[in-house]
């Protein structure tokens, strides 16, 4: 490990000696580590993920500075309550992607991967970010699924889109860009290959809503012929704040 993943480790996390259970994180990929010098002086908030309540330690103005959900609920009142944070629905590894993205490192889009095996890596984290209001992570995880399907063959795959509907993300703006991307990557392999052979297709059908969706998308798929998903304008997937303008480059 260089010196400047660990610097970002330990800094990101910090967990008291006497906690056997508290983890640090070890980024993969960094890119523009952030200084945390603005942070350090903060208190520790205490945070348990997961079924197995693996424990983080991170400072309060980090938290406050990334997740508008972390800003609301912890105001003024905040020393009044228990200094730990309790995220049992979700997993660990979603929150290493969300906490490292925090001290500046990027939303991978690693090219070896299929797209679909990266959704099925990158979706958790992207619930996690929906739910802690943290617009700029959501947008960084659509863009790099996005990089991930440019210049390759894409795969007629259902599998992520089932898996990002069983976790009732639906209504996102990662969900519409991935279908939308599966549909298209179908209707140009529909000549070489039946519906009922690619991958997933059963899943789809044994929830009928997702699959009235699909015919609803394939049909408008049909009637405007958009184009390649990831041509589309930069902004198209993205989320933001009432009266936020588009950047996602904002930490």
């Amino acid at each position: 490990m260089d010196d400047t993943m660990t610097d970002v480790e330990h800094s990101a996390v910090s967990a008291s000696d006497s906690d056997a259970s508290a983890i640090s994180i070890s980024p993969t990929k960094i890119t523009a580590p952030l200084k945390p010098s603005e942070y350090v002086h903060s208190e520790l908030i205490s945070i348990s993920v997961g079924s197995e309540k693996k424990k983080y330690h991170v400072y309060r103005d980090l938290l406050t500075a990334k997740s508008l959900w972390f800003a609301a609920r912890m105001k003024e009142n905040w020393k009044r309550e228990p200094n730990e944070v309790n995220l049992e629905h979700h997993e660990s590894t979603a929150f290493d992607i969300v906490l490292n993205w925090m001290f500046g490192c990027d939303i991978d889009s690693e090219p070896s991967l299929l797209v679909n095996a990266l959704l099925q890596k990158l979706g958790p984290a992207y619930k996690l970010a929906s739910e802690l209001l943290m617009y700029p992570l959501q947008n960084a995880i659509v863009d790099a699924s996005l990089a991930n399907q440019r210049n390759r063959i894409a795969n007629p795959s259902f599998a992520a889109i089932v898996m990002l509907w069983d976790m009732d993300l639906s209504t996102t703006e990662l969900f519409r860009m991935a279908l939308r991307a599966r549909i298209r990557c179908v209707m140009l392999w529909s000549s070489k290959m039946s519906l009922n052979k690619i991958p997933g297709i059963a899943e789809v059908y044994a929830r009928p809503d997702l699959l009235k969706l699909v015919f609803q998308t394939t049909y408008e798929y049909n009637a405007a012929a958009w184009p390649r998903v990831f041509d589309a304008p930069r902004c198209t997937y993205h989320e933001h704040s009432d009266g936020e303008s588009c950047d996602t480059e904002a930490r």
